[in-house]
């Protein structure tokens, strides 16, 4: 599954700022125990403490605007925010107030800042957003400077620099601009140290490095054996199940349906997100249960308020009716056409299938969604039963030999997935499919990570950078520019 970058900066910062940077001594009681039902998301058992104590200190200004903007991330509600978005000055002065000689003064406003930043994203304000990510930088490094041994700093930093260090080339000029520099090497020393450290910070320091291993590093694989490290106690937290079925999806590690997000009650306290049930409606739709997947991807469209992801929702709907051979699945289409808009990636491609429908091979779809659930066995039985003679056009051969390179890579029989992945580039030619990208992608990662040849895992890399166009042109090639990077 591919939630954009946007969604993926929402959880980086529902992560970041969701355990505040300061030792519980800093709390009161009552704080603390706030802290923790926000960890927990139970945002209204959290409210309810910090009235009740009502201590209005900047820890308490923090902890509820912390709680309104996850509000404004899990909703995307627009009256809302239209409604709140001045919060976030109200906020910022409060903390000013706050003593000024404090390693918390600095790290304090940049959190905030960047919590509006992402939110600033989420509703298309990109250059409202890219100045307070800008400000919040410059304040953690100066307290990194003022305070070296700071360690709040250094993870918020840490982090900064590995998502800025991971920005492709031809924006490289805007962070110029910006005066901002990414190092994705120090931004991961960073945080490794404090995810290997047996501090407070340990396990949000976990939970980050699985989010930026999985959708900026393109590495999830590693995320899963920094998962492995999170205490059983944490999978308690709902926000921790959420990240842990996020990191497996994409790894391809699902098994049936005992990867589902298993929410909790309505009238137990907990917050609900519609982008709990997308993200059930995906493993389902992953794991071949259509009817299930679509009962989940309606109950996000039910209650979702934003915009992105509304198209991919109605395409993701068309393909559980398709592959059930229902009838009148193209009705899905038709609200893909109509609904939602065209902000980021995959919903620009759900727009342009629906305009299209030109149909895949059904076959070849059921075994896509099965390798990406990690279904590999029953994918590959998939693939089997078709025969290269009952395909009609071009592109259904070239994903034929792409998909059998897929499903024998994840099967660790890489030798055989090379030579299919190396047919593929051959028979695609220049013709704009994502399938030779992609191969010459995965070509490289097993260039570099089992067969330890750097040299053509470089000339890989590169070559995906040289396909002119296909529909995951901008996500392919940030994979393989960032690849390069750490080369």
């Amino acid at each position: 599954m591919k939630l954009g970058m946007v969604t993926y900066l929402a959880l980086i910062w529902i992560l970041w700022v969701g355990t505040p940077s300061y030792t519980y001594a800093q709390f009161s009681p009552h704080q603390s125990l706030a802290y923790q039902e926000i960890l927990n998301l139970k945002l209204k058992t959290a409210e309810v403490m910090l009235a009740k104590e009502n201590k209005k200190d900047a820890i308490d200004a923090y902890l509820k605007n912390y709680i309104l903007v996850l509000q404004l991330l899990t909703s995307q509600h627009d009256s809302l925010f239209q409604a709140k978005k001045e919060q976030e000055e109200i906020t910022l002065n409060q903390i000013k107030k706050w003593n000024r000689k404090s390693a918390y003064h600095r790290f304090l406003q940049a959190e905030v800042k960047i919590q509006w930043a992402i939110v600033k994203l989420m509703w298309g304000e990109n250059l409202a957003a890219a100045w307070s990510i800008k400000r919040a930088y410059h304040l953690l490094e100066e307290n990194e400077q003022l305070y070296p041994d700071f360690l709040p700093t250094k993870k918020s930093l840490g982090l900064l620099r590995v998502v800025l260090g991971s920005v492709p080339e031809k924006y490289q000029w805007f962070l110029q601009l910006f005066g901002l520099e990414g190092n994705i090497k120090q931004g991961l020393a960073d945080m490794q140290s404090l995810a290997e450290a047996n501090t407070i910070f340990s396990l949000e320091t976990q939970l980050l490095l699985m989010l930026v291993q999985t959708y900026v590093l393109n590495e999830p694989a590693q995320a899963i054996q920094v998962g492995i490290a999170v205490s059983n106690t944490s999978k308690n937290s709902l926000l921790t199940r959420f990240v842990h079925a996020l990191v497996s999806m994409k790894a391809g590690k699902l098994q049936g349906g005992d990867k589902l997000l298993m929410l909790p009650a309505s009238d137990s306290g907990f917050i609900y997100s519609p982008f709990f049930d997308y993200l059930n409606g995906e493993i389902c739709l992953l794991s071949g249960s259509y009817e299930q997947a679509n009962h989940f991807y309606k109950l996000f469209l039910a209650h979702y308020q934003g915009k992105n992801y509304v198209k991919n929702a109605y395409y993701r709907l068309f393909l559980s009716d398709w592959l059930s051979d229902k009838p009148q699945a193209s009705r899905y289409l038709d609200s893909c056409l109509s609904k939602g808009q065209t902000q980021i990636e995959l919903d620009k491609n759900a727009e342009n299938f629906a305009k299209q429908r030109n149909l895949p091979h059904k076959a070849l779809m059921k075994a896509r969604l099965l390798t990406d659930g990690g279904f590999y066995e029953k994918a590959w039985q998939a693939v089997q039963q078709i025969s290269e003679k009952e395909l009609s056009n071009q592109k259904d051969k070239i994903e034929l030999l792409y998909r059998k390179a897929r499903i024998l890579d994840k099967q660790g029989k890489y030798e055989d997935a090379c030579h299919f992945y190396q047919k593929t580039i051959a028979l695609s030619g220049n013709l704009p499919y994502y399938f030779a990208p992609n191969a010459a992608l995965q070509l490289a990662y097993l260039y570099r990570d089992v067969f330890k040849d750097k040299n053509l895992a470089v000339s890989y890399f590169k070559k995906v950078l040289t396909y002119p166009q296909h529909e995951y042109k901008n996500s392919l090639d940030h994979k393989a520019k960032t690849a390069l990077k750490r080369l």
